[in-house]
């Protein structure tokens, strides 16, 4: 693992919260590298004060909790100035508060182990953990994007946007599975029925005529997926623009082709909005 991981398990170290197996590479590491010994130190000696601080906070709130009549008597006995008590308390307490809030995004798990005590270190904790998980959903995002890449590709005559969801078959099987469903939906939108019923399975062929679209216009062809194989089907989506409406009318057809006897034959096809 990298520098990175190991100063990421720090607080998880410091509070006890990772694994035997992890904290022995944890330490093998840290004897091994001293950057990141010092980071370690840094942040146990930060962790300290804070719950020094803690300390300091309960003992501030007794002291302000006491009345106003036995902190006169207190006053008068070690010659102190009530005047100067309250300001100097709730300065301490104020640079304390500061000090923990600022604290929480060193050290998340520590301060929710104290944020029940604090409401306001409890408010921090909450939104970093909101923020926190915004965080992942932007990056789960970000993966899916980089997964899913985009390129043009020449498919017979048409020029189309290939959206790469799977690597599962060889160039030439996408290519020919590719080729022959663009083939499909201009038989669909030509009302031949009969090149339909060959290019599908015996099966599906008994749907050939409801397969034919109704439609006086030229199909658009606007993206397909490369070809994924599940098992013994092979898939594909293409999205379509429909030229005989007025807004030209975006669609998805998904296909599911077999191959049978060393042939590519259609054996389903779904339509989504």
């Amino acid at each position: 693992m990298s520098c990175r991981r190991f100063r990421d398990m720090i607080e998880a170290y410091i509070m006890g919260e990772i694994s035997p197996s992890e904290r022995e590479l944890f330490e093998r590491h840290m004897e091994n590298c001293d950057s990141c010994m010092r980071e370690l130190q840094e942040s146990g000696y930060v962790i300290e004060r804070i719950r020094n601080m803690e300390d300091w906070v309960n003992i501030g709130k007794e002291v302000l909790a006491m009345s106003k009549k036995e902190i006169g008597k207190r006053a008068v006995k070690r010659k102190w100035v009530p005047g100067k008590l309250f300001p100097a308390m709730a300065a301490c307490f104020c640079m304390t508060v500061a000090v923990l809030a600022c604290s929480i995004l060193a050290f998340p798990s520590f301060a929710a182990s104290i944020a029940p005590r604090f409401p306001l270190v409890k408010s921090m904790v909450e939104a970093r953990e909101e923020n926190d998980q915004l965080k992942q959903q932007v990056e789960e995002i970000e993966k899916e994007n980089e997964v899913l890449k985009l390129e043009i590709k020449k498919i017979k005559d048409v020029e189309i946007v290939q959206v790469n969801t799977s690597d599962t078959v060889s160039e030439e099987e996408r290519y020919t599975i590719q080729a022959l469903v663009i083939d499909f939906v201009r038989a669909q939108y030509r009302g031949d029925v009969e090149w339909i019923r060959n290019a599908c399975t015996q099966e599906f062929a008994k749907h050939a005529e409801e397969l034919v679209k109704d439609k006086k216009g030229e199909v658009v062809f606007t993206q397909i997926t490369n070809v994924a194989k599940e098992g013994d089907l092979y898939l594909v989506f293409v999205r379509l623009n429909d030229t005989s409406s007025e807004d030209d009318a975006d669609y998805q057809e998904n296909f599911e082709l077999v191959k049978e006897n060393g042939k590519f034959l259609v054996s389903f096809v779904g339509l989504d909005a």
